[in-house]
C-alpha cells in the first residue's frame, strides 16, 4: 500500500543538476514535497534540521564519500532513512551502504514506480525492530529461502563481484554450471535485472563479507 505522500518531505541529495531536477519532477508528480541539496556538505550541515521523511542520496559526491555521509546521518538523525542513488558501476558500493543501515538503493534513472516503492519500503523500515535491518544478523527470509545452499554460494560470489570463471574455480564446477546457477537464482528470485537480484539478496538476509 502506498504512503499517503502529501504528508512526506524527501530529501534529494545528488550533484548532477539535470538528475536531480528529475528526480525532483518525479517525486512532485505523486505528491511529495521536495528538498534538494547539490553537495553533501550542504546536506550535512542542515541535517539537524531537517524535516524530511527519507533521504535519497547519491553514493558518488564529489565533495563527500556517499558511505561517509550515510554514517554520519545515522549518528546524527537516526530517524532518517536513507535510499541510495548508483550508476551500474557502483553496486558493490550500494551493498556496502545497505549493509551499513542504508534502506534500499535504486538505479539512475529510475522509473516512478521504482522510486515510489523504495520510499514505501523506506518508511515501513522505520516501524521495524533492528534486527529487521540490512546489515543485521538474521535469518533467511523469502525468496532466498527457496534457494539451495549451493545457489546460496553462487549468489554470494556473484554479488561480491566474483566473474563466472572464478566462481567455478573456487567452487570446484563448471562455467556452464555456474550461469545455470544464475539463471536458476534469478528466475526463483523473480529479478528482472542483477541489480534488483542484489537488491533483493540483501533486503531478503543474505551476509556478503
Amino acid at each position: 500500500m502506498s504512503v499517503e505522500n502529501d504528508r512526506y518531505c524527501v530529501c534529494v541529495v545528488e550533484d548532477d543538476l539535470l538528475v536531480s531536477k528529475g528526480l525532483t519532477s518525479l517525486l512532485e508528480q505523486q505528491g511529495y514535497s521536495v528538498e534538494a541539496f547539490a553537495t553533501g556538505q550542504q546536506f550535512l550541515e542542515k541535517a539537524s534540521s531537517l524535516t524530511c521523511c527519507c533521504t535519497l542520496l547519491d553514493i558518488n559526491l564529489p565533495d563527500i564519500n556517499g558511505l561517509d555521509i550515510l554514517s554520519t546521518l545515522r549518528s546524527r538523525r537516526p530517524d532518517i532513512m536513507v535510499i541510495i542513488i548508483t550508476g551500474q558501476g557502483d553496486i558493490q558500493t550500494a551493498v556496502k551502504a545497505m549493509q551499513q543501515g542504508a534502506a534500499d538503493f535504486i538505479e539512475k534513472p529510475p522509473t516512478a514506480e521504482r522510486l515510489r516503492d523504495a520510499i514505501d519500503r523506506s518508511l515501513v523500515r522505520t516501524d521495524q525492530e533492528d534486527e529487521d535491518l540490512p546489515g543485521v544478523p538474521g535469518e533467511l527470509r523469502p525468496p532466498l529461502t527457496k534457494l539451495s545452499r549451493r545457489e546460496l554460494e553462487v549468489l554470494a560470489l556473484l554479488i561480491q563481484g566474483h566473474q563466472h570463471k572464478m566462481i567455478a574455480h573456487k567452487l570446484g564446477i563448471s562455467h556452464r554450471t555456474v550461469e545455470v546457477h544464475r539463471a536458476r537464482i534469478m528466475k526463483r528470485c523473480g529479478a528482472q535485472s542483477f541489480a534488483e537480484l542484489v537488491r533483493t539478496a540483501v533486503l531478503s538476509g543474505l551476509q556478503i563479507e
